[in-house]
């Protein structure tokens, strides 16, 4: 009789144990949510990192968005920083950009259907101290960089070709004294300060540009223009005009994708691409 009875007490406990795991599993499933889980953190950089998520079940009705979210501080929602990665069951890769150097970051994978949103557990990790070639940052793709945190300095380009167009260098062909091969931010000022505000040409347009929200920009150097095409960042098949003058009548080219150097007459269009620097240059 006392066996029975404790063989009881053994069926009842684990009966009840596996109640409650069925339980913490049938509660969201009753309310109709998804379930689903965060995958670790990948590929970290300084501004940018790599997670996503797996739905097992989408609930009682279809997902229609999923991604991850983050935050500084934990437990994340849609209502901090997010991704959106397609809808419905399975695996999905979510990239996390925008993120501050050296800082740590909380992550959940999330699932919206018709009955609300679901969460995947929480991972944290911290973005890395230094930058790369690459990285995108303070409104464009480093190209240049040097130093570790925290005195890097580098340069950027615009972000994936945004902001480049197709001008004439300057308006008319005089003597810029913009010969500097390594120095694209006193050449502007010197064409700049040459050509006038009026018109439209190279240096004007990178001066004028606001990506980021910067107000730094600048027609690149000859080399600067050779070294982004060095990093082979900005993929493309074109002339872009260089801030470095060859004489009064021509200034220097760079042409995609060989690197090849040209003068070229001043008055003929070609493209130009904003460039930035950042940190502070030795």
């Amino acid at each position: 009789m006392k066996k029975i009875w404790i063989l009881s007490i053994f069926i009842l406990f684990f009966v009840s144990c596996e109640n409650v795991v069925m339980d913490a599993y049938d509660e969201r499933w009753n309310i109709g949510l998804p379930i689903l889980s965060t995958t670790v953190i990948s590929n970290i950089h300084a501004v940018s990192a790599a997670s996503g998520g797996t739905i097992t079940d989408e609930g009682m009705s279809p997902v229609t968005t999923r991604g991850v979210c983050w935050n500084t501080t934990g437990s994340p929602t849609i209502a901090d920083n997010k991704t959106t990665d397609g809808t419905g069951t399975g695996s999905f890769i979510s990239n996390l950009a925008g993120l501050s150097i050296g800082t740590t970051y909380y992550v959940r994978a999330y699932a919206t259907n018709d009955h609300g949103t679901a969460y995947g557990n929480q991972i944290s990790f911290q973005s890395l101290f230094d930058l790369v070639a690459g990285d995108a940052y303070q409104g464009g793709v480093v190209f240049f960089v040097s130093g570790t945190y925290p005195n890097q300095y580098g340069k950027v380009l615009t972000m994936h070709g945004q902001g480049t167009t197709y001008i004439p260098w300057s308006i008319t062909q005089t003597d810029t004294g913009a010969t500097s091969t390594t120095d694209g931010p006193n050449n502007t000022g010197l064409i700049y300060s040459n050509q006038g505000t009026e018109g439209s040409y190279a240096t004007k347009y990178c001066k004028d540009y606001r990506g980021g929200g910067y107000s730094d920009w600048y027609l690149p150097a000859r080399e600067e223009l050779i070294t982004i095409w060095n990093s082979g960042l900005f993929g493309s098949s074109a002339y872009f005009w260089t801030s470095t003058q060859d004489t009064a009548s021509n200034a220097y080219l760079v042409y995609w994708p060989t690197g090849g150097i040209s003068s070229l007459s001043k008055l003929l269009n070609a493209w130009a691409c904003p460039v930035r620097r950042f940190g502070t240059f030795p």
